[in-house]
Parts: structure tokens; C-alpha cells; sequence
């Protein structure tokens, strides 16, 4: 719905949306553990100073 004229409105979605996320589990996975990672080495270091 068109909220400034109140009429119903054909909504178009634009860009690339996989119904499923296990193509993109692998990527995601490996960035959220190398976070993990520097967090502790960055972690390690402040603990020696």
C-alpha cells in the first residue's frame, strides 16, 4: 500500500534472494570465526602490555 495515496500498490523486489542460506553458510561461518580468532589474539596482546 502507497501510504501518500492509499492505493494499492505492486510491490518489486530487486537484488538476488536465495530461498535457502547454505550457499552462503560457508563465507558467513568463516568471517564470523576469524573475528573470533583475532578478538583472542588482539585479546593475548593487551594481556602482555
Amino acid at each position: 500500500m502507497n501510504l501518500e495515496t492509499e492505493q494499492n500498490d505492486i510491490l518489486e523486489v530487486r537484488g538476488r534472494h536465495d530461498p535457502i542460506i547454505v550457499p552462503r553458510v560457508v563465507p558467513v561461518l568463516e568471517a564470523a570465526t576469524a573475528i573470533v580468532i583475532l578478538d583472542r589474539v588482539l585479546e593475548s596482546k593487551k594481556r602482555e602490555l
